[in-house]
């Protein structure tokens, strides 16, 4: 099941790791190149240490960390990953938390760990409305939650250089 829900910028397509078909289907939905990988989101920081290497220091950093963001870190090798994925390719995953950035009742309509992209092709307008999510997929999407969304920068995305709490900025908007 396909999922647009409404976050703290946008809209973005959700549904669970390990529904294979989903995962091509939003693909397929957003004519995305298969080289370019999604982002996964937890509930919790907590969640944050089953699936990646980040240190308990740097978690504790991103509790702290004033804006919203993306993470980019590794794989912890024993988070049980979709079979139908190519691990390689998923050594390193783009995650946020879901309890940072989406509503309660978005959170507890959803089965997590989920894979998220934005509501939009790449380089189009984010979609802001979800009467606009229906416009643009032709009906093909699953359940829209509907919300109005207050437009905000996205996320900083970053990854922490080594074992430190420095950051390497990917993308910065705050």
């Amino acid at each position: 099941m396909i999922s647009a829900i409404p976050t703290d910028t946008c809209y973005w397509l959700a549904c669970n790791i390990y529904n294979k078909e989903a995962y091509y289907k939003i693909f397929e939905l957003k004519n995305r190149p298969g080289n370019k990988l999604l982002s996964i989101a937890v509930i919790t920081y907590n969640d944050l240490k089953l699936i990646s290497l980040l240190s308990s220091s740097q978690i504790n950093f991103l509790i702290n960390y004033p804006h919203p963001f993306t993470i980019l870190t590794k794989v912890n090798e024993n988070f049980e990953f979709p079979i139908f994925l190519d691990k390689l390719q998923y050594s390193e995953l783009w995650i946020r938390v879901a309890s940072t950035f989406l509503d309660k009742d978005v959170i507890s309509s959803l089965e997590f760990p989920i894979f998220l992209t934005s509501a939009n092709n790449s380089w189009d307008s984010e979609i802001y409305d979800s009467s606009e999510i229906d416009a643009f997929f032709w009906n093909r999407i699953d359940k829209i939650l509907p919300w109005k969304i207050k437009p905000n920068p996205p996320s900083n995305i970053f990854r922490f250089i080594w074992d430190t709490l420095e950051l390497d900025y990917i993308r910065k908007n705050y």
